[in-house]
């Protein structure tokens, strides 16, 4: 961690120059000239000037991590990780599985609720309305329904995540994941895994908070390793690559 290594150095220097915690950084030449590049004219701690410093750490942090939009997230797993339209009964495939009648990750077999909601029930309408075996190809993302159908698993799945997030998230867990893009991202994904997934994810998550762990990377870290953990396989490296192409801001 930067934070650590820049600790380490302000040590070493306290240490050979003989700098204790009451001390202000103005005492000494190299003091005087930090100083001023600095804070100007302010006469500060060490302490003090640590807490600065990491004020400012933290703001950057906030910073990178604002306005953090569902929709956009839900377009994004719909376009990069779920895909379009599959039906067992026009073209199986054995790498499918047990999957049912399935669009944007919308299984209809194995559903359950988001099948049966008010949302639900307009969006598979809307595809038994208009599928047709020689233009619903698998993959086939609904052509001039696409948008509309996109906007209905939006309303599906929001309530479904509120739901498991708040059943399987701690408090303190909820406030990080809130303001970054990157974990709301799996999180949100983990609710298209299932009930199960998700709160295996969050448990781990939940227990680096609780250890301690703040810094955003590392429990980036930890909810990547979550992942290798409890969905291996293509669909975890998927996710992997997302999260460092956000992480990089290499993907929007």
């Amino acid at each position: 961690m930067k934070e650590k290594k820049i600790l380490e150095e302000i040590a070493r220097f306290r240490k050979i120059s003989k700098i204790d915690n009451g001390e202000t950084i103005n005492e000494g030449s190299f003091g005087d000239l930090l100083k001023n590049i600095l804070f100007g004219s302010e006469d500060l701690s060490w302490d003090e000037i640590l807490n600065k410093f990491f004020e400012k750490v933290n703001e950057k942090k906030t910073s990178q991590t604002e306005n953090v939009d569902f929709d956009e997230i839900t377009k994004m797993i719909i376009d990069k990780i779920e895909g379009g339209y599959y039906n067992p009964l026009w073209h199986f495939k054995s790498g499918m599985g047990r999957s049912g009648e399935t669009m944007f990750g919308i299984d209809r077999l194995h559903g359950g609720k988001l099948n049966t909601s008010g949302y639900g029930t307009q969006f598979w309408n809307i595809i038994d309305k208009n599928k047709k075996p020689e233009i619903w190809k698998h993959g086939y993302r609904g052509g001039d329904l696409q948008e509309e159908l996109t906007n209905l698993v939006i309303q599906i799945m929001k309530p479904h995540y509120e739901d498991l997030r708040q059943k399987y998230l701690s408090e303190d867990s909820k406030k990080i994941i809130d303001t970054d893009k990157v974990l709301t991202f799996n999180f949100i994904y983990a609710s298209w895994n299932g009930s199960g997934i998700f709160q295996k994810l969050a448990n781990e998550f939940n227990q680096a908070v609780e250890d301690g762990i703040t810094d955003i990377d590392e429990l980036r870290e930890v909810a990547i390793e979550s992942r290798k953990n409890h969905t291996p396989g293509w669909a975890s490296s998927k996710v992997e690559r997302i999260m460092n192409d956000l992480s990089n801001g290499t993907i929007s």
